[in-house]
């Protein structure tokens, strides 16, 4: 049984507590902020050590996570035939979603934006100087092209690259050592697989520890964010978090049914599948620490084969970001309008092929997003730097939809990835 699905006194499971948790938090922070309480704010400083503690401990478990259950998959690659289709049809079916979000989104937001009015007067008091003199001259200078990116994907040093955090880096050397050693002869194969795999079950119960202070953490994460943000957005912020984070949750809801019809399998199965993750999405804003919940999901709802789910799992959650493309076109043709800067089509297809290949290097944490790799861009096409630095800092809101969209697609990749690796006779659908 999935460890958010296990009651937690009475008939409450930790997934209840945890939705619980996230509705309190948010009910809280949102009156702290309208009726000025002077001590909710002093009460969540005094409770927020807790929430980093909380999200501390899953970034500390998450990273060897991901790698011991990698390895543990590919060095047995041989017991799963698909597991090599499974890899190149993965990249197939990232580039696909990523460029068809990125469509969605522009068809989206072009209909959207024309509620508010065009020209830079709306963003007047916007225009500020860079905190860095010459920031967007520097910038322009030094684009990071597909060539660096490309020859930065195989670390110098895989130690230095884990004490970074580059997670991407860390997965290609995972990768490469885990298909030589799949290479071994049987024995030592079988020998260097033991010790991998009980790391592999070890480091799963220390998240599963974690995991029960799930209430705790999501209350005080939202309960802090409530209280930042409220309601008081100006018109153009309040057009960005509310039709961003309508574009994610409609983006979200897309994907069941595609799941669905591709995968077959009910949505009322993938629903179920994915909650926890998503609860987990939304209370860290990290798509890596998802992925306990994402790989609990697949097995004890979807019954997705393990080995084929779990190296699907883990490359999605460390390479693919749904949210990238729809998020970064979003926030380029909201910027175009009201700043009445003139886009082509060229200029509209070259940003949508940045944010696809750029995405494949956001981190899945909170705040991993990938504007600053897009901002060149920004500024070659005329976009005032000032206005993308202060949409970011409005990302609070939006940035839980937006890991939650990336939790949603990780699992519907999965899922879809799974097909084949299923039985010939399909799993009877009992949910």
């Amino acid at each position: 049984m999935s460890i958010t699905a296990r009651p937690l006194g009475g008939r409450l499971t930790l997934r209840h507590w945890s939705l619980l948790a996230l509705l309190l938090g948010a009910t809280l922070g949102l009156a702290g902020h309208r009726f000025a309480w002077a001590w909710l704010p002093r009460a969540s400083e005094f409770l927020s050590p807790l929430g980093a503690l909380w999200v501390n401990a899953l970034q500390m478990a998450v990273l060897p996570l991901l790698i011991t259950q990698l390895l543990s998959t590919l060095v047995r690659v041989d017991a799963e035939p698909s597991i090599g289709r499974i890899g190149r049809g993965a990249v197939l079916l990232f580039v696909a979603f990523l460029t068809v979000g990125g469509l969605l989104s522009v068809i989206v937001t072009t209909q959207l934006i024309t509620w508010l009015p065009p020209g830079s007067e709306l963003l007047a008091g916007w225009r500020v100087e860079p905190v860095i003199p010459g920031a967007p001259a520097a910038l322009a200078a030094t684009p990071v092209t597909f060539a660096d990116w490309f020859k930065s994907l195989v670390p110098r040093n895989p130690f230095e690259a884990a004490a970074r955090g580059s997670v991407l880096q860390l997965l290609v050397f995972t990768v490469l050592f885990g298909l030589a050693a799949a290479r071994l002869p049987q024995d030592s194969r079988e020998a260097l697989a033991r010790p991998i795999q009980a790391l592999a079950a070890a480091m799963m119960t220390l998240v599963h520890w974690i995991l029960l202070a799930t209430p705790v953490g999501v209350f005080v994460l939202m309960l802090g964010v409530m209280l930042q943000t409220g309601t008081g957005a100006l018109q153009v912020l309040g057009v960005y978090i509310v039709g961003l984070s309508a574009l994610m949750l409609m983006c979200t809801v897309l994907l069941y049914p595609v799941t669905a019809l591709v995968a077959r399998v009910s949505m009322r199965r993938f629903a179920r599948g994915v909650a926890p993750a998503q609860l987990v999405a939304a209370g860290t804003q990290s798509s890596l620490a998802s992925l306990p919940a994402l790989m609990h999901g697949a097995k004890d709802h979807l019954a997705l084969p393990a080995s084929s789910a779990g190296f699907s799992l883990t490359l999605a959650v460390s390479t693919f970001k749904l949210n990238q493309p729809i998020y970064l076109l979003f926030q380029l043709l909201l910027l175009s309008h009201v700043f009445a800067v003139p886009l082509g089509v060229e200029q509209i297809g070259m940003y949508l092929l940045a944010t696809v290949v750029f995405s494949f290097s956001v981190a899945g944490i909170p705040g991993g997003g990938g504007a600053p790799s897009t901002l060149p861009l920004l500024v070659a096409f005329g976009v005032p730097i000032e206005g993308a630095m202060l949409l970011d800092a409005a990302n609070t809101i939006p940035d839980i939809f937006m890991t939650v969209l990336n939790v949603t697609a990780d699992m519907s990749v999965a899922t879809i990835l799974a097909r084949d690796a299923r039985s010939a006779s399909p799993v009877p659908d009992t949910a």
